[in-house]
């Protein structure tokens, strides 16, 4: 029981030995280029390209619309199920 107690003060005292460490110069320096960094890798990309991309999106979605509404226009052109339901069962009501 004795030892157990033991070790469990040695594990509470262990903060107290702990001590505060100073970062180095050349690492803070690091660390705050870090987002001039990150914003060159953005300006990398070329507007051209992006500007592609963007026209193509637009083009899909405008292409998407187009066959959606052409869709719909060729389904309320089409007879209704009820007319071909009727017509193909009508030889039933002679029976």
């Amino acid at each position: 029981m004795n030892e157990e107690r033991n070790r469990a003060e040695d594990t509470m005292n262990m903060g107290d030995h702990v001590q505060r460490v100073t970062p180095s110069n050349d690492l803070m320096n690091r660390l705050k280029a870090i987002p001039s960094q990150m914003k060159q890798g953005y300006d990398t990309i070329p507007k051209r390209v992006v500007w592609m991309a963007a026209a193509s999106i637009v083009l899909l979605i405008g292409l998407n619309f187009l066959s959606l509404i052409n869709y719909k226009e060729s389904q309320t052109d089409s007879p209704s199920t009820e007319t071909v339901n009727d017509s193909y069962f009508s030889h039933m009501n002679n029976v």
